[in-house]
C-alpha cells in the first residue's frame, strides 16, 4: 500500500511538472498578427537599419512623425524632437523614415526598419 502511494505522488509530481515546462517553453503566436509576419528582432539585424554606428550604440527607429509645425522622431520607443539627445547622440534631423544623429562628433543615420513600412499597392 505504500509503495502504491509513493508511486501515485511521484507520477502527479512528475505529471504537473512536465506539463509546466511544456507550458513554459511554448510560444503563443499572437492571433491578430498577419500570416507570415516576423518582428523586427526575429527577421532582421539592427545593424542593417544604422550606418556607421559604433559598436554598443542600440538605436532603433520606430516612427517619424511629420507635419507643417513639428517633426519627431521616435527611437527606441521615446518621442524626440531635433536637438534631443539619446544614448548620448543628439538628434540633427528628422526626415520621412530617416533620423540623423551626431555622436561624437560623427553623423550617425537611422533608416525605419522595412517592417515597419507599408507597402500600399
Amino acid at each position: 500500500m505504500t509503495n502504491m502511494i509513493i508511486k501515485w505522488v511521484t507520477l502527479s509530481i512528475l505529471a504537473i511538472y512536465g506539463s509546466s515546462t511544456s507550458a513554459e517553453n511554448q510560444q503563443l503566436a499572437d492571433p491578430t498578427m498577419p500570416a507570415g509576419y516576423q518582428s523586427a528582432s526575429q527577421s532582421t539585424n539592427n545593424a542593417d537599419f544604422v550606418a556607421n554606428a559604433p559598436q554598443g550604440l542600440q538605436l532603433q527607429l520606430n516612427s517619424t512623425l511629420i507635419d507643417p509645425h513639428q517633426k519627431i522622431a521616435i527611437i527606441n520607443g521615446k518621442q524626440l524632437n531635433v536637438g534631443d539627445e539619446i544614448e548620448g547622440a543628439k538628434v540633427t534631423s528628422i526626415g520621412h523614415q530617416i533620423v540623423r544623429l551626431n555622436y561624437q562628433g560623427k553623423t550617425i543615420t537611422i533608416t525605419l526598419q522595412r517592417s515597419f513600412i507599408s507597402n500600399i499597392h
